[in-house]
């Protein structure tokens, strides 16, 4: 029983003394998913890591301990990151290899239809094939103004081989016509 509270007593004494005593450290020996680097962002994070310093301190956590409990949050926010990018590079081999130029066109048009500081958050949004064809479908409506796109096919051929207005020319003006159809004719 002496032993357990000299062992107590030991712990309570390497303890840090206040909350804010406590170091964002992750473990020496702690393998992140696809040996990924991670560092905390204290700064933006402020309120979550002193919650959880609050809380390790209001528990008896050693700085070991708070350092292991660090090192989860760490390993979850990288298989986090992992799995979002390989989402996104499965999204990017959807798009083809013309994405960044697709991408980058989408979201110049958006800025120029409302404005830097609107776009910014819409063009966050373009993650997925079905974002950038979406947006290039009205890009597209919006610069035929609805028409559909025009196309050649089962037309008929114009008469190239007539001369226009020939029935109104007097002799002479047929005469010069079909002089010049026939050295356009010749030319080809």
């Amino acid at each position: 029983m002496m032993d357990r509270q000299a062992q107590d007593d030991l712990r309570k004494a390497t303890l840090p003394t206040t909350p804010q005593d406590y170091k964002l450290a992750l473990p020496e020996n702690l393998k992140l998913p696809g040996d990924q680097r991670f560092t905390f962002d204290e700064a933006g994070n402020k309120a979550t890591f002193d919650a959880a310093r609050a809380w390790a301190h209001s528990r008896g956590l050693s700085q070991t301990d708070f350092s292991e409990m660090m090192g989860l949050y760490a390993s979850h926010q990288a298989g986090v990151d992992a799995a979002l990018a390989a989402r996104s590079a499965a999204e990017v081999a959807k798009v083809g290899i013309n994405a960044p130029q697709r991408v980058d066109a989408v979201g110049k048009w958006i800025t120029g239809m409302v404005g830097e500081a609107d776009a910014k958050p819409i063009r966050a949004t373009l993650v997925t094939d079905s974002h950038l064809r979406f947006y290039e479908k009205i890009m597209t409506q919006l610069s035929s103004q609805g028409g559909a796109s025009f196309s050649q096919s089962h037309r008929v051929p114009p008469d190239t081989s007539g001369i226009p207005g020939y029935d109104k020319m007097s002799f002479e003006q047929r005469r010069l016509a079909q002089d010049q159809n026939l050295a356009r004719r010749n030319s080809r």
